[in-house]
């Protein structure tokens, strides 16, 4: 599931326009979903919504935008390096920023 929820903010972030909702159906429209079922990716975006990196409309039927956490999730996420670590190494998603943060500041000699 943590594959479909980082795709689907990668494809929200490259396909949502400023002051535009985009509907669930709409999302699982977007090309680079076409691999997931339409029910995982709509799955995945209520957890994005539920865990505060997604803004939507009262009922859940379209997506507002990308909140500043989404953006720094995807910020930490992005590389398929860290995101190969976090997926073995994290417990969900409300997991996976921290692990992403821990794994970078160790490849830069932080810790």
């Amino acid at each position: 599931m943590l594959n479909v929820i980082r795709d689907t903010l990668l494809a929200l972030e490259s396909e949502l326009l400023l002051d535009v909702p985009m509907s669930l159906e709409t999302v699982s429209q977007i090309s680079s979903l076409q691999k997931y079922d339409s029910q995982d990716i709509e799955q995945a975006i209520f957890k994005l919504a539920e865990i505060g990196y997604l803004n939507y409309d009262g009922d859940v039927t379209s997506v507002l935008d990308i909140t500043w956490n989404g953006h720094m999730f995807l910020d930490n996420c992005r590389s398929e390096k860290v995101w190969e670590y976090v997926i073995s190494n994290s417990n969900g998603l409300r997991d996976a920023n921290h692990v992403a943060e821990g794994y970078i500041r160790t490849l830069l000699n932080l810790n």
